[in-house]
Parts: structure tokens; sequence; C-alpha cells
């Protein structure tokens, strides 16, 4: 809710005040409400989600007996680098940096794109409306941020996986998940499904 009330509800205020008219063609811009009403609140719904299959998956690894005990020290030691490179502000602000690389980019050259919700003046002087700004630096900002977020977890944990796979593994051949025993691994998608979700359901609209 309270992510709704950032990103979409004072693009509904702002229209309102400086462009009454423009109201229904914001409310039925389904981009715009599929990033702010759907997209925003399943990825921060999504985070959890994948803090959770990940620690369910790591406490499997230890669990399962598959590592020596040299490798259980190698093992965490990768997980509290990685822990500091997820915990750490400095990826946080570079996604900001990039993402409002991107709006600047479309602000520049993709002017003609924008919703008329979101400009206003004729012809040459076509410019931005207040809504249009909020939209670019607030609302794209944190849809924009939450994907990024998603992507650079997943990309750790990839980067946990093939550390994973370079320890040797005791592997039980005859183990009833018929993987070796490491079955459990096949979860790992569940942690990026809420982000394929949302892209998918944004390209949709967009389309």
């Amino acid at each position: 809710m309270l992510a709704i009330a950032i990103g979409w509800l004072p693009l509904v205020l702002i229209t309102m005040i400086f462009n009454p008219r423009a109201v229904f063609g914001l409310l039925t811009d389904y981009t715009v409400n599929a990033r702010m009403l759907f997209g925003v609140p399943v990825l921060l719904a999504g985070q959890p989600v994948m803090e959770s299959a990940f620690r369910s998956i790591v406490r499997a690894v230890r669990d399962a007996g598959l590592l020596t005990p040299s490798d259980t020290d190698r093992l965490d030691q990768t997980l509290v680098r990685l822990i500091r490179l997820r915990d750490s502000i400095i990826p946080e602000l570079l996604f900001v940096v990039v993402a409002y690389a991107k709006v600047a980019e479309t602000v520049q050259t993709q002017l003609m794109y924008v919703r008329p919700w979101g400009l206003v003046g004729t012809g040459v002087g076509i410019h931005l409306s207040a809504a249009g700004w909020y939209y670019v630096l607030v609302s794209q900002l944190l849809y924009q941020l939450l994907i990024l977020i998603s992507l650079w977890k997943w990309l750790l944990w990839c980067i946990f996986l093939y550390r994973l796979s370079k320890l040797d593994l005791q592997l039980v051949p005859t183990h009833p998940d018929q993987h070796g025993g490491i079955g459990f691994l096949g979860l790992s998608p569940v942690a990026i499904t809420p982000t394929f979700l949302v892209v998918s359901a944004v390209n949709m609209c967009i389309s």
C-alpha cells in the first residue's frame, strides 16, 4: 500500500490538479497501472520469497551432508562475501544512476512516445507535465530499482551455485530424488519467478 501511495496515487492527484481532462487517460494507461499497481507490489512481495528460497536451499545443502568439513568452510566464506555484496549500498547507488540515465535517455529521445497525460504543450514546445516528471523521477525509479535489485540478488545466487558446483560434493547416485541428492536445487527458479512474472506482464501491456 505504501508503494502504491508513493508510486501511483500522486500521479492521479497531480493530474487531477493540473490537467483534469487527462485523468481518464492515466487511469486507462495499462503500462503505468501494470507497473505501479501490479509490478511494484509483486516485486516487493517477491523479495521475501527470494530470500526464503535461497535460505531453504542453503540449509538443505548443509543438512544433506554433501560437503566435507573443508568444503563447508569454503562455502561459508563464499556466503560471507556474497552476503556482504548483497547488503552493500554501492550496488543500489549504481542502480539509481543506471535508472536515471535510462530516464534521461527517454526524456531526450523518446518524448514522442509518452502518453498524453504526461505531456503539456504542443508542437516544438511539448514537454513533460508535472505528473510526467513525477512518473519518470519517482515512479519509474521505484519500479526499475526493484527490478535491478532482484536481478542483482539472482546474479549473486548464480555465483553461489557456480562456487557450489566447484566443490567436491558427496553425491549419492542412488538417491531417491534421482539427482544424486541435489534435486532441491531445482527450487532456485522459484526465487526469480515474481520478477519474470512482472516483466512479462508489463511487456504484454506495452506490446
